[in-house]
């Protein structure tokens, strides 16, 4: 019977420093996970910024700004729809020939400023 209350005992202090190195475990774990996290957040930012500038100079390639339309469309204002369309010309360009048909007589300023309006709104 003794060597039961042993092995019982031995099993007790087994299970109680088990659960003390697992508890130690998870403080450390819990002291260094936000630590961890705002380096995670602070990486993905840093890479985030620099992919939006390559895709921005990417895709302002595309868009000649030089260009001024016959109705002298402001390049401020192509530009701020540039932004709004996260540089998908494709999509600007359905927005404002949609806008065309359904509207026909406007001018070329009308049609970017009602994307840009309908843009912000709809956000």
């Amino acid at each position: 019977m003794e060597e039961f209350d042993n092995l019982a005992q031995q099993a007790f202090y087994l299970l109680v420093g088990g659960t003390a190195i697992a508890a130690e475990n998870i403080n450390q774990f819990l002291t260094e996970f936000p630590e961890q996290i705002q380096n995670l957040a602070e990486d993905a930012i840093v890479k985030g910024e620099e992919t939006c500038q390559r895709w921005s100079e990417e895709s302002e390639q595309d868009w000649d700004w030089s260009e001024t339309p016959s109705d002298n469309v402001s390049v401020g204002l192509r530009r701020r729809l540039f932004a709004l369309v996260n540089g998908d010309l494709d999509l600007a360009e359905r927005l404002l020939n949609q806008l065309r048909i359904d509207h026909p007589n406007r001018s070329e300023s009308w049609y970017y400023e009602k994307v840009i309006y309908d843009l912000e709104r709809d956000r």
